[in-house]
């Protein structure tokens, strides 16, 4: 039995297992990727999505924000629901108020498309993930299953981040 958290562009899926307490205690924080229905932009098939992973901390009222590339996943080809196996490894800092953006991409790499087109982003505060990953240790479930991001620019399509627990 699956139970859902709902939060502003945020969908949480919980489900029952054990919770590493060495994430929720600003340790290392280990997840994964995959996609839901990104949108098609190429004309002859499937997109080929990757990601980049980019992080940054910004202080209270701070406007501008230094974003510095942390990761990528490697190309899919041909589909729009992707599902990568690199798991990234995140140094957490309780309340220092750190952010993830995730800019999803297109590989088009043809003398007739040179530049990769933008299939999504989407940003999250970090300390709202941990959040959620404390409620659900509180809530009982103990486990969560990932939470689900819905890009925008372009709207459409998700980003799923699913914790990595050993």
């Amino acid at each position: 039995m699956f139970r859902f958290l709902l939060f502003p562009t945020i969908l949480a899926v919980s489900s029952f297992g054990v919770l590493c307490l060495a994430q929720l205690n600003g340790e290392a924080l280990k997840f994964k990727l995959a996609a839901v229905n990104l949108p098609n932009l190429d004309l002859d098939g499937p997109s080929d999505p990757y990601v980049k992973l980019y992080t940054a901390t910004q202080g209270q009222g701070e406007r501008h924000t230094d974003w510095q590339k942390f990761g990528q996943t490697s190309v899919k080809p041909n589909t729009l629901n992707p599902v990568w196996d690199e798991v990234f490894v995140y140094r957490y800092m309780n309340g220092t108020n750190q952010r993830w953006r995730f800019l999803v991409k297109d590989l088009d790499n043809t003398w007739l498309n040179p530049i990769d087109d933008h299939l999504g982003r989407v940003e999250m505060n970090v300390d709202d993930y941990m959040f959620q990953l404390k409620s659900s240790k509180q809530n009982g479930t103990q486990n969560l299953k990932y939470i689900q991001m819905f890009l925008t620019h372009p709207i459409g399509g998700a980003l799923l981040v699913t914790p990595v627990f050993e």
